[in-house]
């Protein structure tokens, strides 16, 4: 019995739990279920914490020491949208929210979908932004360079990224030499 003990022991620490109090007066059989229920949650919280490997997230704090039940019904809301909850990951970084709050996992299909849409309308605005500033800051940086004292114009940041761009390309033209004197 104190070798059944001995290896329960390991068990319950890779699940973060304490050892109950009433173990050692356990008899065989109890040992054994004790062991199988053990090994039961532990593949349980494997596949809870692979499944969260492929998200990009970490799982839940303390979700080792959920019941079995409880292990298993996540697993099982992973597993049936993750399509969804990638693509809801994937658009939550690239506006700067890596980490998901994993309560959408209950979501329906449909509101994943949705949410998943406002991500990427959220993306595009940002990316957009982000073009318009840059070449901003790219025709700022001609117009310094073309004249040195000259301000640039007021009305500058109000343009569109394509006119922005139709400025950056006029500016970047090389200018047409005038021909002297005596060229033929």
């Amino acid at each position: 019995r104190l070798e059944a003990v001995v290896k329960l022991k390991p068990k319950y620490g890779a699940l973060e739990l304490a050892l109950p109090a009433g173990l050692w007066s356990k008899d065989e059989e109890e040992l054994a279920a004790a062991e199988r229920a053990l090994e039961e949650r532990t593949a349980a919280c494997g596949v809870l914490l692979d499944l969260h490997e492929r998200l990009g997230q970490s799982p839940p704090l303390g979700f080792r020491a959920w019941p079995l039940a409880d292990l298993e019904a996540r697993a099982a809301e992973l597993r049936e949208k993750m399509p969804q909850l990638r693509k809801v990951a994937a658009l939550s970084a690239q506006i700067g929210q890596p980490r998901l709050d994993m309560s959408i996992a209950a979501w329906s299909a449909e509101k994943l979908e949705a949410h998943a849409a406002s991500l990427a309308a959220r993306v595009a605005a940002a990316r957009a932004r982000k073009e318009k500033e840059e070449l901003l800051g790219k025709v700022e940086a001609a117009l310094w360079r073309k004249d040195r004292s000259a301000e640039p114009p007021m009305g500058l940041s109000t343009m569109s990224t394509s006119e922005l761009r139709e400025v950056l390309a006029a500016l970047e033209a090389p200018a047409a030499k005038a021909p002297k004197q005596g060229d033929p």
